[in-house]
């Protein structure tokens, strides 16, 4: 099931598929994504974060949230998981920005590297067609601890 967000300026919260709202907190100067990108970054500027220096513990930022969303999904918990997201985009933001490409940059050229694709549906997930046949990719947990690589 695809669930979609959408912020009700009026109630200042989202109204989620299942008819559940969730106060978004947001005032109307928050409309764009690029003033909340822009409202992201002048927060971490505020903060000192924009620093080469902070790149690999901002990383780590973003895998501690990815971390907080797989928890909020086991549980259930949609108020916890549609926080666990913002937290991983605000975290993916300022990654971005430390490294000095844009965010919004980095998923125009993703879209342009998909939008083509060819591939088919395994057990839930789509796997890209390798060009010398279908790879079969990582399903579960245990096929991603397998194969991942130490550092």
């Amino acid at each position: 099931m695809i669930y979609s967000l959408s912020c009700n300026p009026k109630t200042k919260q989202f109204n989620t598929m299942e008819n559940e709202s969730i106060d978004c907190h947001l005032s109307d100067h928050y409309c764009t994504h690029e003033k909340l990108i822009n409202n992201v970054l002048d927060w971490a500027e505020d903060k000192g974060l924009i620093k080469e220096e902070n790149s690999d513990k901002q990383l780590l930022k973003v895998v501690e949230e990815v971390g907080e969303l797989v928890s909020a999904v086991l549980k259930q918990k949609r108020k916890e998981e549609v926080d666990a997201v913002g937290d991983i985009m605000v975290t993916l933001i300022i990654f971005a920005e430390i490294r000095g490409y844009d965010v919004m940059s980095a998923l125009g050229y993703a879209y342009q590297e998909i939008k083509d694709r060819k591939g088919r549906m395994v057990d839930g997930s789509f796997v890209k067609d390798d060009g010398g046949g279908v790879n079969d990719g990582l399903r579960t947990l245990d096929d991603i601890i397998s194969k991942a690589t130490v550092v």
